[in-house]
Order: structure tokens, then C-alpha cells, then sequence
């Protein structure tokens, strides 16, 4: 996948995805006269950014493939900035979504097992180690999780949370130009979170089983913000949450993480 630089833009300062071809390019401001995206084609804003993309046409915006800025930045702060016409654009991201809960450790011959960890905003719950009893009667408790962490165990060890990601959110994206047009899809859709690891499952009688560790929350919707004085497209936005993570099966599993809120267009 080539990444677009400022010295590929023509001398009318077009962008040109052609069909059949993937593009990315750095999330920043890009001043252009027309970006076209044709059919079957697809256009990458960079991951792992942490500030708008935005395009400002003087022309036309014509996407009849994909526009895709995903993966951003997870950050809990306001990403502001303000477009070449004035306008602030502000967005801070909730992500008030939980993780899912750990499983508690399985109890063995009078050993208890260890309590696993609730889920929070940042990740699943840890899962609790499973009890012990040994053949000579000694009997040891399993250690409840500790956050994201599986509990510790003589035998059976809690499986871990699984994390949000730095990098999890849908994109914020602005687009401007005289026309809006086409028929492809703009995404600025959330990552699935992380799963949960399964906690180890006891290999003898004596051995309790570790509970499994809680999914990863999804992550957020990001926005797309339009400016123009001629909407005459057909698009698709894909604005959703991911998926939470799923909880790690097992005799103790763990519980999956709650999907990322939406986000918007405007």
C-alpha cells in the first residue's frame, strides 16, 4: 500500500485514487482542487493518528469507492483544531463502555478459588486463581485477580483482561468542497477490543481451574463533518462501535466487553 506524499498531488492539485488501487496518506489538512476516489478504489487515513484529516477542495469531493480512517487514537482529551474557513472542530470521545468481568477461579477439595476482577473502562477483569489441594491434604486458595491481571495459583493460573487499545477509535474526519458526490462508503468505524485469555484449566483432580479473563470495550465511533453548498451523493457511513472483546471460555469464563458508542455525521 503506497502512502500519498504533497509532491504526487498534479499540477492542479488533484487526488486521484485510481480504480482497483489502495492508497493511504497522513492524517493532517490537505488543500486540494478535486479528490476522487473512483469505483473499486480505497483510500487509508494513517493509524495510530492522533488529529484530524481533514480535505479542503476548492472543487469537487467525488468518492465512488472507500474512504477509510480508522484506528485513532484512544486518548481521553478534546482533539480540536479549526478549518482554513474558520470553523472549530472539537470531539472528545465518552468511551464510558465497561469491559467484561473475570471469572472467579473454581474451588478444589475445601480450596477456594480467587475472586476475579470486575471490568472497567480500560479493560476486562483478570481472572481469580483456581483453588489447590495437594494429595497430602495441604490446601492453598487461589489469589483473586488484580485489574486486568490473572489471579496467581498453585496450580491454575486466572487468565488476563483483555486491554482497550491505544489506538481503537474511529477517525475525525472533515470534508469540504463546492460538491459532495458519489455512491462509495466513508468509515470511521471502532476496532473490536482485545478478548480475554482463558485461565488454565486444571490438569488433575486436585486442580482447580483458573477463571478466564473479561473481553476488551470496543471502541468508539469517530465523525464525519461535511461542508459544502452542493450535497448530491448517495454514500454509506460507517459510524458504529466495535464489537467489545469477547470473555475467554472455560469452566470459569470470563464475561465480553460492551461495544464502543457510535459516532456521528454532521
Amino acid at each position: 500500500m503506497n502512502e500519498f506524499s504533497e509532491s504526487e498531488l498534479s499540477s492542479t492539485r488533484d487526488l486521484v485514487v485510481a480504480s482497483g488501487s489502495t492508497r493511504s496518506l497522513p492524517a493532517r489538512r490537505w488543500r486540494l482542487r478535486n479528490l476522487i476516489i473512483e469505483t473499486g478504489a480505497r483510500l487509508i487515513g494513517s493509524t495510530n493518528a492522533q488529529t484530524w484529516l481533514l480535505f479542503e477542495a476548492t472543487g469537487t469531493i467525488e468518492i465512488n469507492g472507500k474512504l477509510e480512517f480508522r484506528a485513532f487514537s484512544s486518548e481521553r482529551r478534546n482533539f480540536s483544531t479549526r478549518t482554513s474557513s474558520g470553523r472549530d472542530l472539537d470531539h472528545a470521545f465518552s468511551m464510558s463502555n465497561l469491559g467484561g468481568n473475570g471469572g472467579r477461579g473454581r474451588d478444589t477439595g475445601g480450596a477456594p478459588g480467587g475472586a476475579g476482577a470486575p471490568g472497567t473502562r480500560d479493560y476486562g477483569g483478570g481472572g481469580g486463581g483456581g483453588g489447590t489441594r495437594w494429595a497430602s491434604g495441604n490446601r492453598f486458595p487461589g489469589d483473586a485477580a488484580s485489574g486486568s491481571t490473572g489471579g496467581n495459583s498453585k496450580s491454575s493460573k486466572g487468565g488476563n483482561g483483555g486491554k482497550r487499545g491505544p489506538f481503537s477509535n474511529g477517525g475525525l474526519l472533515y470534508l469540504s468542497a463546492e460538491q459532495i458526490l458519489g455512491n462509495g462508503s466513508i468509515d470511521v468505524t471502532g476496532l473490536p477490543g482485545a478478548s480475554g485469555e482463558m485461565g488454565d484449566q486444571g490438569a488433575t483432580q486436585f486442580n482447580g481451574a483458573g477463571g478466564s479473563g473479561g473481553g476488551a470495550p470496543g471502541g468508539e465511533g469517530g465523525v464525519v463533518i461535511l461542508e459544502t453548498n452542493d450535497l448530491s451523493f448517495d454514500l454509506e457511513f460507517l459510524v458504529s462501535g466495535g464489537q467489545g472483546g469477547q470473555g475467554a471460555g472455560g469452566v470459569r469464563p470470563g464475561t465480553s466487553g460492551g461495544p464502543g458508542a457510535a459516532g456521528f455525521v454532521d
